[in-house]
């Protein structure tokens, strides 16, 4: 038996005990591990919220058109949902979304753009929903 923490695709297993043992199976017969033994105690996927930057495409410059890209990344499994709002209010039009993309860490990352024409006074926010965290 070990008993211990590990690490894989960016989601830790914490306290997790696990007994391996060896068996041949046939055609319709059930395998269980010897009397009394628990294979498996607690499982906790674990994962850090994902991070998100805005930025905008060109300098910002009233009444021009340009194009807002939210960068999240440091999720798993994928994929995200980006919403995007103009002073509080949903956005659909003139937004795309990428597939996600494998990092190097086993986690992954992903990109939504908006497009967009700023006047005076114009909030824009991006909203990350994923399904082991709130939006943030």
């Amino acid at each position: 038996m070990e008993t211990g923490q590990f690490a894989a695709r960016g989601v830790s297993l914490r306290q997790v005990t696990v007994l391996v043992f060896a068996a041949t199976v046939r055609a319709h017969q059930l395998i269980t591990p010897p009397a009394g033994l628990k294979l498996i105690t607690e499982l906790c996927f674990c994962t850090d919220p994902p991070s998100s930057l805005v930025y905008p495409r060109d300098d910002v410059e009233l009444g021009e058109k340009n194009t807002l890209t939210c960068y999240v990344t440091g999720f798993y499994p994928a994929p995200v949902k980006v919403y995007w709002t103009r002073n509080g209010e949903n956005i659909t039009e003139g937004t795309s979304i990428n597939v996600p993309f494998l990092n190097k860490d086993g986690t992954y990352h992903q990109i939504s753009r908006l497009e967009f024409t700023p006047q005076l006074g114009d909030i824009y926010s991006c909203t990350v929903e994923h399904p082991m965290w709130s939006p943030q």
